[in-house]
């Protein structure tokens, strides 16, 4: 049986297209570690759950999962919108105050 042959062109596209999908799966890893950063600086919580449902090769890049991301209705709209592209299957709260109040401990206990 006569092994497939493959010309140092076709070599050379496979690891354009592999490389592009590469780039293409950093970049979103990229814009959703800058929003959970965001979300952080304007005192959002976030709740994480197992990130096996991603991509083995986002996992490796460093990308987490998110079931909910708390954020104040005082945030920016543009921050909102960017939640919402990156982390379309995450539920979005938005809170009448800052999240991190609702939370916090009381000073008697």
């Amino acid at each position: 049986m006569p092994r497939p042959r493959f010309t140092l062109r076709v070599a050379l596209a496979l690891v354009a297209m592999l490389c592009g999908w590469l780039g293409w799966q950093a970049s979103i890893v990229r814009e959703r570690n800058a929003v959970l950063a965001a979300v952080r600086t304007h005192h959002g919580l976030i709740f994480y759950h197992d990130a096996s449902e991603l991509p083995l090769v986002r996992q490796w890049m460093g990308d987490t999962a998110a079931d909910w991301i708390m954020i104040s209705k005082n945030s920016p709209q543009d921050l909102q919108d960017r939640i919402k592209r990156a982390f379309p299957r995450t539920q979005l709260n938005v809170i009448a105050q800052e999240g991190i109040e609702l939370f916090r401990p009381s000073a008697e206990q």
